[in-house]
């Protein structure tokens, strides 16, 4: 990949902070950095990550930064959690090449029959057109926003711009998705404490199975002696 391909003011950040790093004897990808050196790091992921979603491809970026400034640990490394931090925008993609619209009625369609209640995928897919792949990327989005604004417990403008970061939708699907989790709120704590509570339960029976076999192993060994 040639320079030229990467956006200017991307370029000239990436090389800014890899300079730093230089002059700072950075030389691994440790997790006991100093906080200077850990936002560096940050920032470095963050630009090399919106590389990814002006349509660069990963692979080829590390390799044209790598050549420049060599330390294979820390671009493979690098190369890893950019991977795992841009999976959502990539795999989202179908989502905001829609009109609005159509967009919002997935969201709820999905929400109502998959977040809310239980419905079978095949259903979904079948009244919404979409593959079955992007029916369960649909779903992991709500279940992800689910997290943010049940689990985490995020204010709205916490909320909104970890999803724009995440997700890069438009404003305006941020805000519906935040007031549709927000007005069933009371709704889904209790199905999150419900599902929590049979998790727990289906835990407590493999451990006391557990228990149980282990006990009849301890007590076949107590009578050979």
């Amino acid at each position: 990949m040639k320079t030229k391909n990467i956006n200017e003011p991307i370029d000239n950040i990436i090389i800014s902070i890899m300079e730093k790093c230089k002059i700072s004897k950075f030389s691994e990808f440790v997790p006991d950095l100093r906080e200077t050196e850990q936002e560096l790091l940050n920032q470095l992921t963050k630009a090399v990550e919106q590389c990814v979603k002006d349509g660069m491809d990963l692979k080829a970026i590390v390799e044209h930064y790598k050549e420049k400034f060599p330390n294979d640990l820390l671009w493979d490394e690098l190369e890893k959690i950019v991977s795992v931090n841009t999976l959502p925008y990539l795999q989202t993609k179908f989502i905001r090449e829609m009109d609005a619209t159509k967009r919002s009625d997935l969201f709820q369609m999905v929400f109502e029959n998959i977040i809310l209640y239980k419905e079978k995928i095949e259903y979904i897919q079948e009244i919404s057109g979409q593959t079955r792949s992007e029916t369960k990327i649909v779903i992991k989005l709500l279940n992800t926003i689910r997290n943010m604004v049940i689990t985490r417990r995020m204010t709205e403008r916490y909320f909104t711009e970890e999803a724009v970061d995440i997700f890069q939708l438009e404003k305006c699907d941020i805000r519906y998705l935040w007031e549709l989790f927000n007005e069933h709120k009371e709704t889904l704590i209790t199905n999150t404490l419900f599902d929590n509570h049979e998790r727990i339960k289906d835990e407590l029976s493999e451990i006391k199975e557990l228990a149980y076999i282990l006990s009849g192993i301890l007590n076949d060994e107590e009578e050979e002696v």
